[in-house]
């Protein structure tokens, strides 16, 4: 139960001779509706304009000791002081965790036994009734926060607290600890009807079982066939959890269900199969990093399923048929996991365990007047493919070529295309255009400007700001080749084409580039390869020039000219004209 009063806000701005100006918010101007199980208390702030300082305040009384709220320090815009300020009878002890890499202000006692006062008189508590333990946190002049390019969560670097109860004194004076270990909670799930008593081997789903994998003898091929099912069969419904809405079998007949659901039933299946299987609780990137120091399972919202077979151990994610056997959807990558098995619990590490690929090959024919035909194909290997085929899954297939193959070529139509293998994930997604671009050459006189690049370009660099305050995490690392075929036209040659060249922003992260030219024909083949998952802000510089490198090499240009003997005949024909 909580409840929220004593709401104030105020505008504060500067006016034109210098002088402060505080404009309050009335509180008949303060609304509070219900919506469902919850009340929404809102207001305006008067009289905003750029430049403006706005101010709010409220109390929440909360009836339930455990369900301290967490506290957000930091915000997408400058925050002059933000305070979280709890009271709390003695006989609760709280462990506070707080996160961020701005330092939090250092308090005095006297300064604190004056809020706490202050507190104390809001909620009308007699300093006789009872002692109190009082917790007072500042953070002062803490700059905006705002996403960046391969960031996994802000909530990971942003300045936040929590607080977690762990023990308080009963009435007849002894202490009870409140707080649970990783172990104990495992066990808690393990008996919950929500999690645990949902996996279940039952006759009627072992007979199912049976059926799917009839006539494999190999284990490995089993877990596989099961997995496929599970996979394509079960909709996932949208929802993330950790816990499940119903028993395996059940999740079975109905054939849909959230994230942990497609999970437990996996595990069901599989142990149904007499293979050994056992969840794993994650937390997923976009929600931030478990903290191993505070045990809940609240810091959790997707399962993954752990399979050993013999002395190999191989990690599945049947959330989506697009995510191919012993392969995790990119976004269950975030670090690590909590395994839950009959006999104990165990932090196990969740890393991109592969190097990811795409292979492009462009065979591009230009005539006389700039016009580009473009044959092009791109092979999809790992988390690449995944992306992609989620991405075609999305959108009709035309939309997906122009957004995401073409998107370097804005104008150009799609003669014909084919998708090859996008509902096997067990194969490569091979993508194959044929496209007309009348605009992406440009034509002067007797010169012809191209970029041969007319695919996978790293047209912009994505550290473009001067400084970073948290690493750059790459998802998975991975590996592009590029083999481009350029015809000129006839009666051109060839001024000007990127030399030959190579790149390196450290063993795990480098490209190289060669090309040749042969009559009218240039070859080209260039490779970058990233395996450089986490870079500390140290090494940003490095990395941001890196990268300006790579763009300042994939914006030039090739540069063809009329030869003398084509331009002389022209020049004859226009006379004789």
């Amino acid at each position: 139960m909580q409840r929220l009063r004593n709401v104030s806000a105020q505008t504060i701005n500067r006016g034109p001779d210098g002088e402060i100006e505080t404009i309050e918010v009335d509180g008949d101007q303060i609304f509070t509706e219900d919506s469902g199980d919850w009340e929404v208390t809102s207001f305006t702030f008067p009289a905003l304009e750029p430049g403006s300082i706005i101010e709010y305040r409220y109390e929440i009384i909360y009836r339930n000791p455990a369900a301290l709220p967490d506290w957000t320090f930091q915000h997408s815009s400058p925050i002059l002081h933000s305070e979280y300020r709890v009271l709390v009878p003695d006989f609760l002890e709280y462990r506070s965790y707080m996160y961020g890499l701005l330092p939090y202000e250092q308090l005095s006692d006297d300064d604190n036994d004056e809020y706490m006062n202050e507190m104390r008189s809001y909620a009308n508590l007699a300093p006789a009734r009872s002692n109190y333990r009082f917790y007072r946190t500042v953070l002062k002049n803490a700059p905006a926060i705002r996403s960046e390019p391969y960031v996994t969560s802000l909530l990971n670097y942003k300045n936040h607290m929590k607080y977690q109860l762990s023990g308080y004194t009963s009435s007849n004076g002894f202490y009870e600890s409140y707080m649970y270990t990783w172990e104990e909670i495992s066990e808690e799930l393990l008996d919950s009807d929500q999690f645990g008593n949902s996996i279940t081997t039952r006759r009627s789903l072992r007979r199912s079982t049976e059926e799917i994998i009839e006539g494999i003898d190999d284990d490995l091929e089993k877990a596989r066939a099961i997995y496929d099912y599970v996979a394509t069969n079960v909709q996932w419904n949208g929802n993330y959890s950790f816990t499940t809405t119903d028993r395996a079998d059940d999740i079975f007949e109905d054939l849909s269900g959230n994230s942990s659901d497609k999970a437990i039933l996996l595990i069901s299946m599989l142990r149904s199969a007499d293979l050994q299987a056992d969840p794993v609780l994650i937390s997923r990137r976009e929600r931030g990093r478990v903290d191993w120091n505070y045990p809940t399972p609240n810091s959790f919202n997707h399962t993954l399923v752990l399979l050993q077979i013999g002395e190999g151990m191989v990690l599945l994610d049947p959330i989506d048929k697009v995510i191919p056997f012993g392969m995790l959807n990119p976004s269950s990558i975030n670090g690590s996991g909590l395994l839950i098995t009959e006999d104990n619990s165990q932090i196990v590490d969740i890393l991109p365990d592969n190097l990811s690929s795409i292979r492009t090959t462009t065979l591009l024919s230009i005539d006389g007047q700039g016009h580009v035909s473009a044959e092009l194909r791109s092979d999809y290997y790992g988390y690449e493919a995944i992306i992609h085929r989620k991405l075609a899954e999305d959108e009709d297939e035309q939309t997906y070529l122009e957004e995401n193959h073409l998107e370097n070529a804005p104008g150009s139509e799609i003669l014909d295309y084919e998708l090859l293998n996008l509902d096997d994930s067990s194969e490569p997604l091979i993508i194959k255009a044929t496209v007309d671009a009348d605009q992406y050459a440009t034509v002067a006189g007797d010169m012809i400007y191209i970029n041969p690049f007319f695919k996978d370009r790293v047209s912009e660099n994505p550290f473009s700001k001067p400084d970073r305050e948290f690493p750059v995490e790459f998802n998975f690392g991975t590996s592009k080749q590029f083999t481009a075929t350029i015809n000129i036209p006839e009666g051109y040659e060839v001024v000007e084409v990127p030399e030959n060249t190579s790149l390196q922003f450290s063993e795990n992260a480098r490209f190289s580039f060669i090309q040749q030219v042969s009559n009218n024909i240039i070859q080209m083949r260039l490779g970058i390869v990233n395996n450089e998952i986490e870079v500390g802000t140290e090494r940003y510089d490095d990395l941001r020039n890196y990268y300006a490198s790579l763009t300042e090499f994939f914006n030039q240009q090739i540069v063809l000219r009329k030869s003398d003997d084509a331009a002389e005949s022209n020049q004859e024909i226009e006379s004789g004209n």
